[in-house]
């Protein structure tokens, strides 16, 4: 019966969030209901950093077995705990500059036009950003934008794009880079996002990974920034996808950090 309490919870809140909805809206929703219906995630909401009860749940196939009660807080045990931000603040700033120096347009800043409307995801360990990653709703969104429309992918109130992720070199070889996606792959399956837009340079490393976690790749490379070529790439999500909060809470224990 309590299993069952907890997929009825989970119906209602899904088809809730199929209405039409704003972007702040969708997610304040996904926040509050991870706390408060007792979802199996391990999100917060940067304004109250406080040590809170989170939850997991165990999955084989999708399926729930078993949940479990799990306190994640920056000021207790130094857990990793994941953190969903409105804001984009400094120590943002300052990583983007360390990972991206390549991309700013501004020397003194790595802000741009989309931060203000844009969610932010970190992982946090002992109280800083271990990784990072940026959601922004379309339509009009990032690559739609930095390509000059010449990126094939699609655009829409239900396409999401998440960009920069990055690992702070502090916490790099740990697995972090794929628990911050798998983490905007959560957030978007909760938000009934249909499509996630990403992008890799074609000169890096990342396109095996990306694709290893179920991207793939959306029309030919363009060229956007400072001559800089990418791959735009796309994840669809459906219904049926697998829960990646069990293999998010796997990789964020393993870690030993």
């Amino acid at each position: 019966m309590k299993h069952a309490k907890y997929w009825i919870i989970g119906y209602l809140i899904q088809a809730f969030c199929t209405l039409p909805q704003s972007f702040a809206t969708r997610a304040t929703i996904f926040e509050d209901w991870l706390v408060k219906a007792s979802f199996p995630l391990s999100y917060r909401n940067s304004s109250s950093l406080s040590c809170q009860k989170q939850l997991y749940s165990s999955y084989n196939t999708g399926k729930p077995t078993s949940y479990s009660r799990y306190y994640s807080s920056t000021n207790e045990n130094d857990k990793p705990c994941i953190i969903i931000h409105d804001k984009f603040n400094e120590e943002m700033d300052q990583l983007r500059q360390i990972c991206f120096p390549e991309l700013r347009s501004d020397m003194s800043t790595a802000r741009d036009i989309f931060d203000e409307r844009s969610k932010h995801i970190t992982v946090m360990i002992k109280g800083e950003i271990a990784a990072y990653g940026r959601l922004t709703p379309g339509p009009n969104s990032v690559f739609e934008t930095i390509s000059h429309g010449k990126a094939r992918i699609p655009t829409g109130q239900d396409v999401i794009d998440f960009g920069k992720a990055l690992v702070n070199p502090k916490y790099r070889g740990k697995n972090l880079f794929k628990v911050i996606i798998l983490s905007g792959f959560q957030f978007a399956k909760y938000n009934s996002y249909h499509s996630i837009v990403g992008s890799y340079r074609i000169d890096s490393k990342m396109g095996p990974i990306l694709q290893e976690l179920g991207f793939e790749d959306s029309g030919p490379p363009v060229c956007i920034l400072n001559d800089i070529i990418i791959q735009p790439i796309v994840y669809k999500i459906n219904k049926d996808n697998y829960d990646w909060s069990y293999l998010i809470k796997n990789m964020l224990d393993s870690a030993k950090i």
